[in-house]
């Protein structure tokens, strides 16, 4: 993503990370999301309108408070969880404002990279087009799969193409079979290695 079209969190992310920019899969993927929201308070914090966010960028950057997709998950669900750290919870509306933003802005540049991964095919399909997600931000974040959804569709123009969210699948003793893990199963049924 080119340098001017980031964000000063975006920016501080990258730097970082030592690199110059970000591609769209930092932006919207669960892996990079927790140092995407670190970067962020620590930018808006330096804002005017930031200073809500001083501490909890003073307990981030002091290892007090260490962010991760499970605890960014329960400040948007249940803020008032044992997940949730004090500074978060002081740090109120102004960080799960900025939170929600990196969500929906993540879901909807989702969008666009699933809509480039058939963007060839569109316009001539020899059947019908399917988008097949395995995501854990669509799956946990609220607003991450709607923002998507929208994204993917507004992109798509009317022409016919489908997204589906793949999920883990439970099993008896309390666990689940990865997504990863459903489509090695499917290929080995389907070729007979």
């Amino acid at each position: 993503v080119p340098a001017d079209l980031l964000s000063d969190g975006d920016r501080f992310c990258a730097e970082m990370r030592g690199v110059q920019s970000l591609s769209l899969e930092e932006l919207c993927a669960g892996l990079w999301f927790p140092t995407l929201v670190y970067a962020h308070v620590c930018a808006a914090a330096e804002l005017p309108d930031g200073a809500s966010l001083a501490a909890l960028r003073d307990a981030l950057i002091s290892g007090e408070v260490a962010l991760n997709n499970r605890m960014l998950v329960a400040s948007l669900k249940e803020p008032d969880s044992g997940l949730v750290p004090q500074a978060i919870r002081n740090a109120g509306t102004s960080f799960t404002g900025l939170l929600e933003a990196l969500v929906l802005r993540g879901g909807a540049l989702a969008g666009v990279l699933c809509y480039l991964s058939i963007a060839s095919q569109i316009d001539h399909p020899e059947g019908p087009i399917a988008v097949s997600l395995d995501s854990s931000m669509a799956r946990h974040f609220p607003g991450f799969f709607s923002s998507l959804s929208k994204s993917f569709k507004d992109l798509c123009n009317g022409r016919p193409a489908e997204l589906h969210l793949a999920r883990p699948l439970p099993v008896q003793d309390g666990g689940e079979i990865s997504v990863p893990m459903q489509g090695i199963a499917r290929a080995l049924n389907t070729f007979e290695v």
